[in-house]
């Protein structure tokens, strides 16, 4: 299960690094959606061991302005927000 969510850099322009701890293995499925829940990114990674992981989305044709990430291992889901430059 997810234990920690990090987004950074916050305010980001193109790139940013979404870096999550595990706890086991499996599917964990990402998304980036809007702050009316507009999903606008989507992908699903496999873990394979336990520890910190990175996810690095290319965000740069998002609109500026807040958007919310949603990292979901199938029994946890955790949320951070970050502002697009």
């Amino acid at each position: 299960s997810l234990v920690k969510l990090s987004v950074f850099p916050n305010p980001a322009s193109n790139t940013l690094s979404v870096i999550y701890n595990s706890n086991g293995s499996g599917s964990v499925f990402f998304s980036i959606s809007d702050p009316a829940g507009r999903v606008v990114i989507h992908e699903t990674t496999d873990v394979l061991a336990r520890g910190m992981c990175e996810w690095q989305p290319d965000i740069s044709r998002l609109k500026q302005g807040l958007w919310i990430i949603t990292v979901n291992d199938g029994s946890v889901k955790k949320t951070g927000k970050f502002v697009k430059l």
